[in-house]
């Protein structure tokens, strides 16, 4: 076997982890409805049956283990009263409405059918306007994150009530169709201000305006009509201080000699080649002695962008999953397939190691690094814009799936320092998810193909912890304050100060 060979598969094996989060929505009955979808087109009901045929066959053979969260005999009990409830002709958004609940009960975060319906596209690029605030919600307490609109409200105030309803009845409403690993619900994901607009789309219809209740920071309760927006309007920085941001981006804090890298997304590998290196060729001439990065925010995607931005941290090969099984299913090797080649590496290294009985091959990846790590196989240059100062990763409930493995692959490697709240999403779980499309509805689903394990990471039903548990409270979004990013920026301070007087008490592991 040829270096540049070894070098092409284990660049292959490393971007097997694709992650999309894109969790599916809820829509209760209103009477907008009606009127919402009286154009859009109906669906037989041996057509729509069909549609399920598909999908569930589609999901048994594909995900390496569909009842790993639930019974067998109680999901087909909710997968059967699904079939009875198709009863007439309906729309998509319709049967939607039926399937993603359902779907969710498998409590996996990467099976799940899409929100991104082509309804709500087709209002919204109508000129359809949408609901105008980004919320955070925990399971109680929706607090108002955002405004994206023109009406002033009181940022970080708790939304007591949503067109009259109690805001976290509404919450929990949506949440139900959005689960995440091993759990029922998954709040941190439907608060994103790319779904929550559809999810209340959905349920609500088109309204004039919308009716709030909020509490203030300051203990005053006031009611307001607000006025939704038009979708493009998420792009510009009307009120927000968070509207618009890119993908990813950067900025250099002189006070602080810290470079800081907000990471939303794990997208376009091609482009982010070139921001890295910019990024790293400024800290350089800056001789910048920290490094934060922003993971808070982040629901994953391309985890190979990851590997991209390890190879600017750490000298050493940096896997950032310690078990991977990869299902070879017929519909995985048709979209994907790189798995032979994969299955190669596999065969090459660890030829008296058989395929599971499900077709599922185990990789052990210690052993695997180990050897790819080996001098022979030429793993990694020597990068001139390594960095080289201290580093640390922000990461929150909202941190998911590749972000969550390249937090956690940092962590545990002894690169950086974890700081923020606990992520929602787990660090072992099904991922490197396949789409598909029923045939009739058009809607899509998304469906892993392995079991996953994150370096660090254990299959416990936790997310990951960081180094500093450190909360942003609702008086302080108010009040303007990144209280996670503050306390970042005090820590190379706090850590000099106990080198120079030897107490460990300056260095308090923890903050609330």
């Amino acid at each position: 076997m040829s270096k540049r060979w070894v070098r092409a598969s284990a660049s292959i094996f490393f971007n097997l982890f694709t992650a999309i989060n894109l969790m599916s929505t809820f829509c209760a009955e209103s009477p907008d409805k009606t009127s919402l979808r009286s154009n859009v087109g109906r669906i037989t009901t041996t057509a729509l049956k069909a549609d399920l045929d598909f999908l569930f066959k589609t999901i048994a053979d594909v995900h390496p283990n569909m009842y790993a969260y639930i019974g067998d005999e109680e999901f087909v009990e909710h997968r059967d009263a699904l079939y009875e409830q198709i009863r007439t002709p309906m729309n998509s958004v319709e049967f939607y409405e039926l399937v993603a609940p359902v779907v969710a009960k498998l409590k996996n975060g990467h099976t799940f059918v899409s929100s991104w319906l082509a309804e709500f596209d087709r209002y919204t690029n109508a000129g359809g306007k949408v609901f105008p605030l980004a919320i955070s919600w925990a399971g109680t307490e929706a607090v108002l994150r955002e405004n994206h609109g023109l009406d002033k409200l009181p940022i970080g105030g708790t939304i007591l009530a949503i067109n009259g309803e109690d805001a976290d009845e509404v919450m929990d409403r949506l949440s139900r169709y959005s689960a995440v690993e091993c759990k029922d619900l998954n709040p941190a994901n439907i608060t994103r201000s790319d779904i929550l607009p559809r999810l209340l789309w959905v349920e609500y219809g088109p309204v004039e305006s919308w009716s709030l209740r909020i509490r203030a920071s300051d203990g005053t309760v006031d009611d307001y009509e607000i006025r939704p927006i038009n979708l493009a309007w998420w792009h510009y920085p009307v009120i927000s201080r968070k509207a618009g941001e890119s993908n990813y981006s950067y900025r250099y804090l002189t006070e602080y000699a810290a470079g800081l890298l907000e990471f939303n997304l794990f997208d376009n590998s091609e482009k982010f080649k070139t921001f890295l290196k910019e990024v790293f060729g400024d800290l350089k001439k800056r001789k910048a002695s920290s490094l934060i990065i922003d993971l808070r925010g982040n629901p994953g995607g391309d985890s190979s962008m990851g590997d991209l931005l390890l190879d600017y941290l750490s000298r050493e090969p940096t896997p950032q999953f310690q078990e991977f099984r990869v299902k070879l299913s017929a519909q995985a090797l048709q979209q994907k397939p790189h798995l032979e080649e994969l299955q190669k590496v596999y065969e090459h290294f660890f030829p008296n190691t058989c395929i599971e009985e499900n077709g599922t091959i185990f990789l052990p990846l210690a052993e695997l690094a180990a050897k790819l790590s080996d001098p022979s196989t030429e793993w990694r240059r020597d990068n001139p814009l390594r960095f080289e100062g201290s580093l640390f990763v922000l990461i929150g409930r909202a941190t998911a799936s590749s972000a969550l493995s390249l937090a956690s692959t940092i962590g545990a490697a002894d690169i950086g320092t974890l700081v923020g709240e606990e992520t929602n999403d787990t660090t072992a779980g099904y991922g490197d998810c396949l789409e598909f499309k029923m045939p009739n509805s058009g809607l899509k689903f998304m469906v892993p193909d392995a079991y996953i394990v994150v370096v660090g990471g254990k299959a416990n039903g936790r997310g990951l912890i960081p180094h500093h548990k450190v909360r942003r409270k609702p008086e302080d979004l108010a009040a303007g304050i990144d209280t996670v990013l503050e306390y970042t920026l005090s820590l190379p301070r706090r850590r000099r100060a106990q080198a120079f007087w030897g107490s460990a008490s300056l260095m308090s592991p923890t903050s609330t």
